[in-house]
């Protein structure tokens, strides 16, 4: 491990996770006269060790993937659904690792693999694994009880913090998912115009609402939308649109859409809703507020606000009052303290130089691979946010070859190409190029 590994002095993984031991009689590796990394594995049959290979800075591993095999068949009789890589994309062929700790930017699954993680359960973990200010703030509220109404100063201070980072905001109905949070939107759209249809306009959000009165809207010409409103506006509560489309590569929207989409909503009396529970707080609010242009009703946030916890929101950010008639189960303490956390930390104007600074890294190593690979351009960015999809790759076949070939260089990618990449405030330089270094190996020699 690096000198400055996440595990501690020395890359000491054991003081960080005391049920890892090292491989009995196992060595170090070394390749080229140096340390490459050290072999460690969970308590238990030790299994067949690394191979040594020439590659310097992203060593390539022969990984065992026994015991985790043993979880996923044991899972998927018990526990049915409970493994399975949730992909925007669909069914990708790729057999995710088995994780159990994770530690910063890095994890370690059941058979005590290593990865640098992109995909930080979908962007909910902004400050990366375990971090110790999320840790302490847990830990304090869960000896405070568990009755929701003694969690109001909590509420009240995560309040005061969500405006910092979301100029403009008037309430908020804090929930546990962000499909509640849209549940909350939706009925205060209703509430609001006496209407009843919600209309969506991605097809691919998987916090859609299944409700018979939402309508799914798949185009992205304005004019559909205009000669739809034009038969259906009196019906029509609010309009759902994610404003920086993760879900579609972030190929942003036609231009003036989202401003014409404004003025239309306002002049037939709609709600204008944002889905930004991906987006999160990843995007600084100059970012957003360039990128937008427009401000919306009302704003759906996911689970980055509580660094993993199930915490999300829904925002009003115009005159309208949130509907507090849905039915959505009261929050305890332990989110919402491990919310104050982190939007105490991503309040600090370094949390958005640090992230910027590592996605400026993120984004000349992918295109330093593009230019000595002779390709085109594979990747786009909102942010410390990344879609990467390189040229011949989108295949299904071809990509769970592309993934097992980043596994195998101890690089954690979403199960799909249509999934975005999320930076955490725990990547670090090294790792950043590490990474581009094994994806330059994985397109070369997958």
């Amino acid at each position: 491990m690096p000198q400055n590994s996440v595990f501690g002095p020395g890359g000491n993984v054991l003081a960080a996770f005391p049920a890892i031991r090292p491989l009995r009689g196992a060595s170090t590796l070394k390749a080229g006269g140096r340390v490459v990394r050290s072999v460690w594995h969970l308590t238990g049959s030790p299994p067949e060790r690394f191979r040594e290979t020439e590659t310097m800075n992203a060593p390539l591993i022969r990984r065992e993937t026994q015991r985790g095999d043993a979880y996923r068949d044991e899972a998927g009789e018990t526990l049915p659904g409970f493994l399975r890589a949730g992909s925007l994309g669909g069914t990708s062929g790729v057999a995710m690792p088995v994780l159990l700790r994770g530690r910063g930017a890095h994890v370690i699954d059941a058979d005590g693999n290593e990865y640098i993680d992109y995909v930080l359960a979908r962007g909910a973990l902004p400050l990366g694994h375990a971090d110790d200010r999320v840790t302490a703030a847990v830990t304090k509220a869960s000896t405070k009880g568990i009755h929701p109404e003694s969690a109001v100063d909590l509420a009240l201070r995560l309040a005061e913090l969500l405006a910092v980072r979301l100029p403009g905001m008037r309430q908020v109905r804090w929930t546990a998912t962000p499909t509640e949070a849209r549940l909350v939107a939706e009925a205060t759209a209703r509430g609001h115009t006496k209407r009843e249809l919600i209309l969506d306009l991605d097809a691919l959000r998987e916090n859609g609402s299944t409700a018979p009165n939402t309508v799914v809207i798949e185009s992205n010409r304005f004019e559909d939308l205009r000669d739809y409103l034009r038969n259906h506006a009196g019906r029509v509560a609010g309009i759902v649109i994610e404003p920086f489309r993760l879900r579609h590569g972030m190929i942003p929207w036609p231009a003036g859409y989202l401003s014409s989409l404004r003025s239309l909503c306002r002049e037939h009396g709609i709600l204008l809703i944002f889905d930004e529970s991906l987006t999160g707080l990843h995007v600084p609010p100059s970012q957003r507020a360039q990128r937008i242009g427009i401000e919306p009703d009302l704003v759906i946030l996911g689970p980055s606000l509580g660094g993993g916890l199930p915490l999300a929101a829904c925002v009003a950010t115009g005159t309208h009052r949130l509907d507090v008639s849905s039915s959505v189960p009261a929050l305890l303490g332990v989110p919402l303290a491990a919310g104050v956390a982190v939007l105490q930390a991503a309040n600090d104007p370094e949390f958005d130089d640090t992230l910027g600074t590592l996605a400026d890294r993120l984004d000349a190593g992918f295109c330093d691979v593009a230019d000595r690979l002779g390709m085109a351009p594979f990747h786009n960015r909102t942010g410390p946010i990344f879609r990467v999809q390189p040229e011949g790759v989108r295949d299904r076949a071809v990509f769970a070859r592309f993934h097992q070939a980043m596994l195998d260089r101890g690089i954690l990618l979403p199960p799909s190409p249509a999934e975005p990449w999320f930076l955490s405030l725990a990547h670090t330089p090294e790792m950043i190029d590490r990474t581009a270094e094994a994806l330059r190996e994985a397109l070369t020699n997958p």
